[in-house]
Order: structure tokens, then sequence, then C-alpha cells
């Protein structure tokens, strides 16, 4: 039995079903209320399951863990949920790096070409649930292994899907960048903030 402390969310308040501090900040910028609340989650798929596909699988799992935990164990019902889940894809999906090998390995893959980043995000809402996968393009220029292992040292990759964050220091590796950057990052703000009005009536 889960025990949540639900005294901070009422039942306007849009639950993000996400541990990412960077999701977390990228929510405020819409200017919602918002509580966090996020359950561990199975993330293991197919062989052979695309970018698109699983983004879109792992944030409606995301969302759905906390409703069924929500509908479980408190009277809380009819909150907006929202999960959410990034990959880059480069010919594989990279997740988050396993160890420091794993992270050099992902960024000398990424240098001197493009990329694709993809996030997925479910709305969820009693019966009604909206799921959606963004892409944007990432251009890196060549990096050094000097470049790669300072950036490693420096700025730990280990939670950041590809290994690498965009709004960090790894800014100087992008050349170009098509697409929503916030979805970089891991939340597609103007996107997100299209469902949450058109689909569910958020003003």
């Amino acid at each position: 039995m889960y025990e949540i402390d639900t005294n901070h969310i009422t039942k306007d308040t849009i639950i993000l079903a996400s541990k990412s501090p960077r999701r977390r900040e990228l929510m405020e910028l819409i200017g919602l209320p918002f509580a966090v609340l996020a359950v561990d989650t199975e993330e293991d798929l197919p062989d052979g399951t695309g970018a698109e596909e699983t983004v879109s699988l792992l944030s409606r799992r995301k969302a759905e863990a906390v409703a069924n935990l929500l509908s479980r164990d408190t009277d809380i019902s009819g909150n907006i949920i929202i999960g959410a889940d990034t990959v880059v894809w480069n010919g594989e999906i990279y997740g988050k790096p396993k160890d420091y090998d794993d992270a050099r390995r992902m960024l000398r893959s990424l240098s001197g070409r493009g990329h694709e980043v993809w996030t997925g995000i479910t709305v969820l809402r009693g019966d009604i649930c909206v799921t959606e996968a963004v892409r944007t393009d990432v251009y890196f220029r060549e990096l050094s292994d000097y470049e790669i292992d300072r950036y490693i040292r420096e700025c730990p990759p280990y939670d950041k899907a590809g290994g690498y964050a965009i709004q960090e220091r790894a800014a100087i590796f992008a050349d170009r960048v098509d697409g929503d950057f916030y979805n970089v990052i891991g939340l597609p703000v103007s996107r997100l903030w299209h469902i949450l009005h058109d689909r569910f009536g958020v003003t």
C-alpha cells in the first residue's frame, strides 16, 4: 500500500507523472497549478519497438500508473494527469546511459551528425486519454574525445536521454535544432498546452 501526501492536491490540480526536475521546470512555464506524483513503471518493450512507439507507450504507462494509484488510495478523481518519456534515436534508441563507457559511446556516435529526439506525452483524465509523440532533429558538430570525456566528468549525464542536456553545457555541441527546443529537454510545452486547451478545456 502506498502512502501519498495529497494535501496539496485539489480537484483542479494537474498532476505531472514524472520524476524529472527538468520537466517540472518546463511545466512551470505553462502557468497552471500542478503537483508532481510519479510511480515506478516497467520500461521493457518488445525488441524492434521504434522510438515513436516507445515514448508513446512509456508515457501512457506513467500516466496510467498514477491514475490507478490515485483511484485506489485517495478520494481524488477526475484530475488531469500528464505522463512523458524522452529518447534519442540514432539508428537505435538511446535512453539514459548505464555508465561512463555507455555515455561516451552515445556521444561519440552523435558527433558530427544529426539525430532525432522523441518525447511522448500522454494526457489522461477519467476515460479520456490523449497520447502524442513529438520529434525534434538535433545536429551535433564534430566532438573531440577530450570534449566528450570532460563533459561526462563535469556534467554527469546518467539521468539524461542520449547522455546530454542541451539546455546546459551540451549547448556548445549543437549546430542546429529543427523543431521544438523544449522537446529536447523533455517536454514539448506548446504541443502539451494545445492538448490541454483543445481536448481538456484548460484555459
